[in-house]
């Protein structure tokens, strides 16, 4: 890391432009044996333009947030908060509209789940982001509480949300893997050779 800094720095020097230290964030990620042992490196002294970089927990980057912790549990709560804002300004928004265009305007504006494809599928909190979305396709059937949500997906010509960010999931692997990117593709197969462990 610090070898592609110094890299940026020349560049900077070459091309009269400006890095700022202080918008960089450094974020030290280990595993979780790491972490039971309590040997974590966070005495990491790491420098661009003779300015020490911060070392945080948590840090927004392109709108996902990456914890040294490797636990997604912030990002999905970033997601939860963002789709129910959206489901509620949509239901709200077009009420008065047949439920097939709510459903369809649902679809179309809430289900970006910005990051979902790097998340832990077996992450427990996945499952609050799955209820809100039924409990908005509800609304926008106008559908009692005690009705499926099988019958709810038939309706909205749809899958399940879980079963969405799994398509997503394996898709963006796919990518991964076929990329043209030779670092992309190491990556991406160690991650299934060994991200299990």
């Amino acid at each position: 890391m610090r070898q592609m800094l110094r890299l940026c720095e020349k560049f900077a020097e070459t091309f009269s432009v400006m890095f700022n230290p202080s918008q960089s964030k450094c974020v030290v990620c280990e595993s979780s044996s790491k972490r039971k042992l309590g040997t974590l490196s966070r005495d990491v002294a790491v420098t661009l333009g003779g300015s020490v970089i911060e070392v945080v927990d948590k840090w927004p980057h392109l709108g996902h947030i990456v914890s040294s912790d490797i636990d997604d549990t912030a990002d999905i709560n970033r997601s939860h908060s963002k789709l129910v804002t959206q489901i509620n300004s949509v239901l709200c928004t077009f009420s008065s509209l047949d439920a097939i265009v709510k459903v369809k305007l649902l679809k179309s504006y809430c289900l970006s789940l910005y990051g979902c494809e790097l998340w832990n599928l077996s992450h427990t909190d996945i499952e609050k982001i799955c209820k809100s979305w039924r409990f908005g396709s509800r609304r926008a059937w106008s559908s009692p509480s005690g009705r499926r949500s099988a019958i709810l997906q038939l309706l909205s010509d749809s899958i399940s949300l879980y079963d969405l960010m799994c398509q997503r999931s394996v898709m963006f692997i796919k990518r991964c893997i076929c990329s043209e990117s030779a670092v992309v593709q190491y990556v991406a197969n160690y991650g299934i050779l060994h991200g299990h462990t």
